[in-house]
């Protein structure tokens, strides 16, 4: 069951990065998802790396860390899509 759960996290998180990358906010989002976990890097408009994070199964708390990366990208998200309402009112 552990594991489900751990698989559609990382399901949901790569797709809100693509959600993420579509709205166009200036930011460049990537992930790499390794059997022994994932990275996700953020790059500027420059390419210029902004920030890189990983998260690995052999650390402690894995499933939790990954809710708190998902949470984080959904509040991104919603940030972008109301930039987005505000420039389109």
């Amino acid at each position: 069951m552990k594991q489900q759960a751990t698989h559609s996290e990382i399901l949901l998180i790569a797709s809100l990065v693509l959600r993420i990358n579509e709205l166009n906010t200036g930011h460049i989002l990537t992930i790499d998802i390794h059997q022994s976990g994932l990275r996700l890097m953020t790059f500027d408009c420059d390419n210029r790396i902004e920030g890189c994070e990983a998260i690995y199964q052999f650390e402690d708390a894995y499933l939790p860390k990954l809710r708190f990366l998902r949470h984080r990208l959904e509040k991104l998200e919603q940030e972008a899509l109301g930039e987005r309402r505000e420039c389109v009112a």
